[in-house]
């Protein structure tokens, strides 16, 4: 075996291992009381507009949920882990050091708005959210062409990100 392949079968392993735990974490927890599925409320996870705001809410650093950028540390250490490649840091640093505004179904081009769009003076995270709906025809594409030409503009560092729940990937966001 190649160590791909080694790779491959840690993972799966890692995989299994934690669905187990989840899977008996999650029943206890259900059965005490002390599971609350807040994207089950009015289906907010099955509705993209809707997930995307909750999204928003819980990145935003002036929410009222009062924890600051700790949700947008969380999710942008996530990335610089799972892509170490892909020189995050910056970013992280900047959103981590600076305010920052959270803007929900932001125009990008005359027809097309992407979900999330987190900025700040020096960074710029675009958030693509697909539900239950696909990606249309060059959507990921035509976000990466305009944050491209954008950061010609101002030098703001970007990175476009294609959120899923049923594992889709954009050649053009990195997946999440």
């Amino acid at each position: 075996m190649n160590i791909d392949h080694w790779r491959e079968f840690a993972t799966v392993y890692r995989w299994k291992r934690f669905s187990k735990t989840y899977a008996e974490y999650y029943e206890s927890s259900l059965q005490s009381g002390n599971y609350v599925d807040l994207l089950g409320i009015d289906e907010i996870g099955s509705k993209e507009v809707r997930y995307s705001a909750f999204l928003a809410w819980l990145l935003d650093c002036k929410g009222d949920h009062g924890q600051g950028n700790i949700f947008l540390m969380e999710l942008i250490n996530y990335l610089i882990e799972l892509y170490p490649t892909h020189s995050l840091e910056n970013i992280r640093d900047d959103f981590m050091n600076a305010q920052y505004t959270v803007v929900t179904e932001c125009w990008m081009t005359k027809k097309r708005r992407v979900d999330l769009l987190i900025e700040s003076s020096k960074a710029r995270l675009a958030i693509e959210v697909k539900v239950k709906s696909k990606e249309s025809i060059n959507q990921t594409k035509d976000y990466q062409a305009r944050l491209k030409e954008l950061s010609l503009i101002d030098k703001k560092e970007w990175k476009l990100l294609f959120l899923t729940v049923n594992g889709d990937y954009s050649d053009y966001a990195l997946p999440i």
